[in-house]
């Protein structure tokens, strides 16, 4: 919104100077015509100082802006602001209420209004309600209805990349204090992840959930013990959560702002030693995708060297890739999400 009032502003100032009167074009010479050309030279000139003085201030306002969304005051007062107005700015949608508060596995994504339309009825529809508890998180009710398991929890935060990490926080630490600590295991995933449920419960009944898990597709950069993508989902252990809450929520230089929403939280339960599991099967095929089917077939990074930088794990090509054991795959669009229901819950195959 501030880019396209910035956008504007700078459009209609150009405007301003450039088509106030049309340009001279003097058919004989006359008196005064070299003042009238001058005059328009310096109107085009002003227009030009005033753009570039709109440009400047602009990205400084914004660069400004960035940094205030990074600061723990902003988030920190996002946060009190969240649970002191909680009963009038977190609306909690009939179905999401109607839900149980205890389970094997409870689930959010992470979403914002101008997904509601597109994404989230896609998500509420095929693999979230396979979870005991699954909800999406947003900032607003727009385009949503009460038969969508939703609350409001981002009335506080901007909509904007920068804050992303700060969504999770809050997400991880609302979801275990707020909603319910009697959850096994908790999933994070983002509005354009697919999960299979059923693979995921299985992967878990066999883990001790009293145990500080943190498990997902793991990346290499940036930590010394990798981090799990966002994009992917990440699960956490019940152990894991309240260690979060307990140790890693209050204490901001444990848990600190990172622009790179996985990274940080990586980074959190990196420093009190809770390190990202190996989720792969038996074959070491991921579980935890960060492709689609398609993209994890014809190789997500093509080039060797790239998958080396960026993956903490050998990651396989081809059909050879998909594990018959897959939790989860992201840059799932609406319609993919919808072929792989059919294709995995409608589909039978005569044996």
């Amino acid at each position: 919104m501030q880019l396209m009032h910035f956008s504007f502003a700078v459009r209609s100032t150009y405007l301003h100077f450039t088509t106030f009167s049309p340009p001279y074009r003097p058919s004989s010479p006359m008196k005064g015509a070299g003042t009238k050309v001058k005059s328009s030279y310096l109107r085009t000139i002003v227009a030009c100082v005033l753009t570039i003085s709109l440009v400047f201030f602009g990205l400084k306002y914004l660069l400004d802006h960035r940094d205030d969304l990074s600061s723990e005051e902003f988030f920190q007062k996002a946060y009190l602001e969240t649970i002191s107005t909680h009963h009038t700015s977190v609306h909690i949608s009939s179905k999401a209420a109607s839900l149980p508060s205890r389970g094997l596995l409870f689930c959010f994504v992470l979403t914002a209004p101008k997904f509601h339309s597109v994404r989230v009825p896609s998500v509420s529809s095929t693999w979230l309600p396979r979870c005991d508890h699954g909800e999406v998180f947003t900032s607003s009710e727009t385009d949503l209805d009460e038969t969508v398991p939703y609350r409001t929890l981002f009335r506080h935060l901007d909509d904007s990349y920068d804050t992303l990490f700060w969504k999770s926080k809050l997400a991880l630490q609302y979801s275990y204090t707020r909603i319910s600590p009697f959850f096994d295991w908790y999933l994070k995933a983002d509005d354009d992840t697919y999960v299979v449920v059923e693979n995921l419960k299985k992967l878990l009944s066999k883990l001790d959930p009293a145990i500080p898990y943190y498990l997902g597709f793991r990346m290499k950069p940036y930590l010394r013990h990798g981090y799990n993508s966002g994009g992917a989902g990440y699960v956490l252990s019940r152990a894991a959560m309240g260690v979060f809450s307990s140790k890693l929520f209050p204490n901001s230089s444990l848990c600190p702002f990172n622009v790179f929403e996985d990274v940080g939280i990586g980074q959190c339960f990196e420093r009190v030693e809770i390190f990202p599991g190996d989720a792969r099967d038996s074959s070491g095929r991921q579980r935890f995708n960060l492709f689609t089917p398609s993209e994890m077939i014809r190789g997500g990074l093509k080039e060797e060297e790239q998958r080396s930088k960026w993956f903490f794990d050998d990651v396989k090509t081809g059909y050879e890739s998909i594990s018959p054991e897959v939790v989860s795959f992201h840059h799932v669009s609406p319609e993919l999400m919808e072929a792989l229901e059919v294709a995995i819950y409608r589909i039978r195959i005569p044996s």
